[in-house]
């Protein structure tokens, strides 16, 4: 959910790997994407890759992940179109500036399906070895949270 800078290169890497994603992107830019890929520039290389996208999340069905990219602000209006992605097994990570979105987002999906970031994309520079890492923490209950490691990575 949510195609932009955060959504769409976790969405493009996770697409570039060969994963099977779709974007959710509006207007111009879902157009742009379906037309010419999606584009991803960084310091660690740059690939165009074609990925799926539209603008309508009730025609994907349902995911094994949703990454949940979008502005804090949009939450009440992209919930209701999220549910039928969202099945037995269905993990949403929400990747958004706020500390109570995962709070948020399991109130109205369910907090078994809520993973909540803290989003570590600080990197650690060990001669020259960038290394970088994303911690995920997800509450079964607010006494007992349960933390993973998602993204590890190391760059020459």
């Amino acid at each position: 959910m949510g195609a932009g800078a955060v959504g769409g290169y976790f969405g493009g890497l996770l697409a570039n790997q060969g994963e099977d994603v779709v974007l959710i992107a509006r207007g111009a830019h879902g157009d742009a994407i379906a037309k010419n890929g999606l584009q991803v520039d960084s310091h660690w290389g740059s690939f165009n890759v074609k990925v799926d996208v539209t603008d309508d999340p009730s025609t994907v069905g349902e995911v094994d992940l949703i990454l949940h990219c979008i502005k804090l602000y949009s939450n009440a209006e992209s919930f209701p179109t999220m549910k039928g992605m969202i099945g037995e097994n269905t993990n949403i990570l929400t990747i958004q500036n706020g500390a109570t979105a995962g709070q948020i987002l399991g109130e109205v999906v369910g907090h078994c399906h809520v993973l909540e970031d803290v989003l570590v994309f600080t990197a650690l520079l060990i001669v020259e070895i960038l290394i970088g890492f994303m911690l995920i923490s997800s509450q079964d209950n607010e006494s007992f949270p349960k933390t993973y490691v998602v993204f590890c990575f190391q760059i020459h």
